[in-house]
């Protein structure tokens, strides 16, 4: 089971989306990482929150992404851009083979 899903009753999994969990995935990811669809590393995210911002996000652009966030899980709908996947193929030295 997740441990983003809330504690005292991990069958609640309809709550809106908080800040704390945002925070929690966010810090969870991995630098020097390639870059998703959107080309921003990871770092530009975890830049987006501070020690102190725990429960609430200060920032305009952590504040826009957590709306993001909620707004999405609201209605369910996923952006189709985040559905597209590109693959790069890097060619070892040596054999093509």
């Amino acid at each position: 089971m997740s441990p983003f899903i809330i504690k005292d009753n991990p069958l609640d999994i309809n709550h809106d989306i908080s800040w704390d969990e945002v925070r929690m995935v966010l810090m969870s990811l991995v630098l020097h990482k390639a870059p998703g669809g959107d080309r921003l590393e990871v770092g530009w995210y975890k830049v987006l929150f501070n020690d102190y911002d725990v429960y609430c996000p200060e920032s305009p652009m952590a504040k826009a992404l957590l709306n993001l966030l909620q707004t999405i899980w609201r209605s369910g709908k996923i952006p189709k851009i985040w559905n597209i996947t590109e693959i790069v193929t890097i060619p070892k030295k040596g054999d093509p083979q």
